[in-house]
């Protein structure tokens, strides 16, 4: 068995494998954390829409019929079921 000797600033192909698997290692794990924060924002912006979506359908109806309780859009002057006057 020969042992291979490496002089500084000499060719070393083990170290530079070595080298190689531990920047891809590294590549990797900066994808992997970007992939997450992308999806953490994803659901994020989701989620907003949906609640952005539920607050606006609070608004729609405001105005609620006194004679017959239905709810009407707001700025109406007259109710949709009865037309009674708001």
């Amino acid at each position: 068995m020969v042992l291979q000797t490496y002089w500084p600033g000499q060719f070393n192909p083990p170290l530079v494998q070595t080298q190689i698997m531990t920047i891809s290692f590294i590549i990797l794990l900066l994808v992997a954390l970007l992939c997450c924060i992308c999806r953490n924002l994803e659901d994020k912006k989701e989620q907003e829409k949906v609640e952005k979506e539920t607050v606006e359908r609070e608004i729609r109806y405001l105005v609620v019929c006194p004679y017959c309780g239905t709810k009407n859009p707001q700025g109406k002057e007259r109710c949709k079921n009865c037309d009674g006057k708001l």
